[in-house]
């Protein structure tokens, strides 16, 4: 059988395109994974500031941010047992370590 050029070049353009597309169709191509940032829940203190007595104090929100699964606690600082302009002396470093242990002793965030 006498193969002329004409149908050399044919068939091997052919041959070519089953093998390129054949390869093609075995590799799976997976696309990458997206990584999204999870949403985590925060409570505010402000939430539970009812502008009238009792008084809530931080240390409860904190409990019961722990106690119900939320991650984190956003302080309002009119609401923390110091004066609002008063200098940030020792006494206050200290009311905000005790809060800051407080926290991570219940494994919730200060935000």
């Amino acid at each position: 059988m006498k193969l002329s050029r004409r149908a050399f070049l044919a068939s091997a353009t052919c041959s070519a395109a089953s093998l390129s597309l054949g390869a093609e169709s075995t590799t799976t191509v997976r696309p990458a994974a997206r990584s999204y940032a999870r949403i985590k829940l925060g409570i505010s203190t402000y939430s539970y500031w009812h502008f009238r007595p009792p008084k809530v104090s931080i240390e409860t929100v904190i409990e019961k941010s722990a106690a119900i699964g939320v991650e984190g606690v956003d302080i309002l600082h009119r609401q923390m047992d110091m004066e609002e302009k008063a200098p940030f002396d020792a006494a206050g470093r200290a009311y905000c370590n005790k809060l800051k242990r407080l926290a991570f002793t219940r494994g919730i965030d200060l935000i």
